[in-house]
This record gives C-alpha cells, structure tokens and sequence, in this order.
C-alpha cells in the first residue's frame, strides 16, 4: 500500500481454492506463489486518504515554497469553495466528470475569475498527490471554465483617466506622490512597488525583487523577478531622490516601507474627495494601455 511516507505492507487472506482444485500442498503452495508474485509486481495500492487531507498535506509541503499573498489566496479558495464540498470524499473517487459537474453547478453564483481560482487549486491540489502516487490518474486532464458565470459578482472598476490620477498625485506630499504616478505609468502592484529599494534601479531598469505583505518582507526567487523599463526620466529622478540615503524608496517615518492601508485611508482617499473621484483603492491605478 501507497502511504504518505512510503510503501507499507498489510496482511490480506486469499481463499486459494478447494482440496478438487489443488489435491496436493505442492500446487496449492505454487498458486499462493502466483498470487504473491502478481501483488508484488503491480503498482502499489494507494492508501485511502480524502480531499482534506491531501489539503492538509499539500499545505505543509508546498506552502512555503509559494509567496505569502499568493498562499493565502489559495488557502482561501480551499478553506471557503473547495472544502466544504470535496472534504470527507476520498481522492480516488475524484473524476475528471466530478469535477466539471462541480465548477459547471458553482456557475449561477460565483464570476468566471473566481471558477477559475477553484480550478486552479484543484489542479495544483491533485497534482501533488498524483506525483506523490496516492492517486495512480490525474483527474485534471482539459477542465474547462464554464462560458456562462455569474458576472454580477464581479468586482467593478472605478475606472480613471491618467490626468486624474495625476490630479491625485499633485495633492499628496511624499512619497505618496511619487508613489501614485509610479502604479499610474508602470505595471507594477502596491505590494510590489512599497519593497522597491534604490540598488533596484540600474540606469534604466527597475528589478522588482521583492513584496511587501501585511507589514512582512518576503523575497522573490530569481525565475520570479520582473525587469522592468523606465524611460520616463522626471519618474527615475524622483525614485532615486526618494531611495537615497534610505533603506525603502517609499519609506515610512520609523523607516518601514510605508503602510498601503493607513496610506491609502489617511490620505489617498481624502485627496481623490477633494477632487470628486470615485476611489476604492490602491489597485485603481493600473497603467494606462498604450494607444
């Protein structure tokens, strides 16, 4: 049998057959033989073991290998969709059938971002116990999103020209503002842009090596580093200006990269007020596409 840590051996009673079919020991002993060669030639049987706790072993092993935004976005898709439905089912009952009945039934409520979150983790989730052998099928084989989702909850963009947001800009002192034009002009996240340091920037190329969540710094691995460009000068110059002689471009008064929440809240919001723009946060400032 197939386990978590390796192979194990369970005793199992085999009827060999009546005294008319193997009248002697000799042939009796030869079939048990036949039937012990054959066991120990095929594949070992996976143990019984359900989705929660392929979840559960999925989280220890691969968790800390992801980013902790990244991680916590899947633990909540297992934690609130997945488990609720797929806990006690073993993960040897799982089909492929199973689980495109089960994003097709999720469509009437939930949008299409949000089915494909569960596909995702699904994927990934069932991946593992595939390449640990606890499955001997990979269930996930051309799962498709359904075309018809519940678009309703999705989340709407307050969406804004670049002038406002340089408005926006204009009226926060810094490193707001600089930070503001820098989500407005490059495509970089919140989370991205306040673990930006001045030895980031070589001429004119921005490294995105790092994010900062929920006041943590976490490093990114090389194959998950971004290069990139800045050729908007008057940009790079306040960069620079703000990183030198600082550990944090964006940096805080106690000399922490500064808080998105208590930024956006103190005086984010309260500047696009002033201005009569609809805000919901940081990540309202994607750059502009190009014409």
């Amino acid at each position: 049998m197939q386990t978590a840590t390796g192979i194990k051996r369970e005793q199992k009673k085999v009827r060999l057959g009546t005294r008319k079919e193997f009248p002697t020991d000799s042939q009796a002993r030869r079939r048990l033989n036949d039937i012990i060669f054959h066991t120990e030639s095929s594949s070992p049987v996976p143990e019984t073991m359900t989705f929660g706790e392929l979840a559960e072993r999925w989280r220890v092993s691969e968790g800390p290998t992801l980013t902790k935004p990244t991680f916590d976005r899947y633990a909540m898709v297992l934690r609130t969709w997945l488990l609720p439905f797929w806990k006690d089912r073993t993960i040897q009952s799982v089909t492929r059938n199973g689980i495109q009945l089960f994003l097709n039934g999720k469509a009437g409520t939930f949008s299409k971002s949000s089915i494909r979150s569960m596909r995702l983790v699904l994927q990934m989730t069932l991946s593992f116990a595939h390449l640990n052998g606890w499955i001997s099928t990979y269930p996930c084989v051309k799962i498709k999103t359904p075309r018809i989702t519940n678009e309703s909850r999705t989340v709407k963009r307050a969406e804004m020209t670049e002038q406002q947001k340089l408005n926006i800009s204009a009226r926060l002192a810094e490193p707001y503002s600089t930070l503001v034009v820098l989500l407005t002009r490059i495509p970089v996240r919140i989370e991205e842009a306040i673990g930006i340091k001045e030895i980031d920037l070589a001429g004119h190329v921005l490294t995105i090596c790092r994010v900062v969540y929920e006041g943590k710094v976490y490093d990114l691995q090389p194959n998950e580093q971004r290069k990139i460009p800045i050729m908007d000068m008057e940009l790079l110059a306040r960069l620079r200006k703000l990183g030198e002689g600082r550990k944090w471009v964006f940096q805080s008064r106690n000399g922490t990269p500064v808080n998105p929440c208590n930024a956006r809240r103190r005086f984010l919001k309260p500047a696009a007020t002033e201005l009569g723009i609809t805000l919901c946060g940081w990540p309202r400032f994607p750059p502009q596409p190009d014409n």
